[in-house]
């Protein structure tokens, strides 16, 4: 039984991650940005990739199509993705013709999306099966209209959906945790938003001074499409997302199933490897692989952290793909 002592310091904790980061990513918008990801990106998709395999299910049953689906869509659209750009950097492709096949790939996300909702049909209402496909067919168009501009608001989108998934595993693990963590997502975080916004509007611009990253993460930021709002602004607000996502995934997560996951996230207690013994050993073999790409990771970022940030921002989307169908999966 949780204590009354554990729901308040997950809420206070959770009040004041969301606080200092959007204070930290307003006044210091580069140091924090160059923290953040040195510190968690790659911890956080070792913590992702653990936890994925430890809600998959024993048997996929009824779900083959789903799961099945799932993993044939992320091979294929991860690996069109790198065909695309090997074909953009070598100039192989026109601007045009490689534009033409960005807005195909990315109405085939839709597509597979749209799959992957319709294998679930029999689990989800009516209206809410029928809600999200409209709204992917309002999303395909407007990706389809103007994809730069899309793949922004991906980027800056990307962040709740590891809320959605927290959200999911606190009813399911937690419930004592879930009003208060509710009532911070749905009341602070919105006016924390609108804070940073509001006074962020029109600040004035912040120089870059020719560094590099600073110039990256400017770019990254979405500064030079939304040259009306203040680069100072964007920076802040999408480093405060990128915050609450590692957050997320590095903190909330791991102490939400700290009760279970001595067991749980053991590799030969995973519910996949309980019925097939042999798959124990190769998720081992992965995740000791992904430990590995940790530390490498961290390496090439002393080594050389603008070139290797502008690779985990390049192939983020990767993972951005794989957590859609588990989301869906959870709901």
């Amino acid at each position: 039984m949780l204590k009354l002592d554990d729901v308040k310091c997950f809420a206070w904790g959770t009040a004041a991650l969301l606080l200092l980061s959007a204070v930290a990513a307003a006044i210091l918008p580069f140091a924090f940005s160059v923290a953040i990801v040195f510190l968690f990106a790659g911890p956080h998709i070792w913590v992702e990739l653990r936890y994925f395999l430890s809600r998959l299910p024993s048997r996929f049953g009824p779900w083959r199509r789903f799961f099945f689906g799932s993993f044939a869509g992320i091979i294929a659209l991860c690996g069109s993705y790198i065909l695309l750009l090997f074909l953009m950097n070598e100039q192989i492709l026109e601007s045009a013709s490689a534009l033409l096949l960005f807005r195909l790939w990315l109405l085939l996300l839709h597509v597979w999306l749209a799959f992957l909702l319709l294998s679930r049909a029999r689990q989800i209402s009516i209206l809410s099966r029928n809600s999200a496909l409209f709204g992917l067919c309002l999303s395909a168009f407007l990706a389809i209209l103007a994809p730069e501009k899309f793949s922004l608001f991906l980027a800056y989108l990307h962040p709740l959906i590891g809320l959605i998934i927290l959200d999911r595993e606190l009813k399911r693990s937690r419930p004592t945790w879930l009003i208060s963590y509710r009532r911070i997502c749905l009341i602070l975080l919105p006016l924390t938003l609108f804070a940073m916004g509001s006074f962020l509007w029109s600040a004035a611009n912040i120089e870059h001074k020719g560094i590099d990253i600073e110039r990256q993460i400017v770019q990254e930021s979405g500064a030079y499409i939304f040259q009306s709002a203040s680069p100072h602004m964007l920076v802040s607000v999408h480093a405060f997302l990128e915050m609450l996502h590692y957050g997320v995934w590095v903190i909330a997560i791991p102490l939400a199933t700290r009760a279970l996951s001595r067991r749980r996230w053991r590799p030969e207690f995973m519910p996949i490897t309980r019925s097939r013994p042999e798959l124990a050993a190769a998720v081992k073999a992965l995740l000791l692989f992904s430990s590995f790409a940790v530390l490498a990771l961290w390496l090439s970022f002393c080594q050389n952290y603008v070139v290797t940030r502008e690779l985990y921002f390049t192939f983020a989307i990767f993972h951005i793909i794989a957590e859609l169908p588990f989301l869906l999966w959870m709901l």
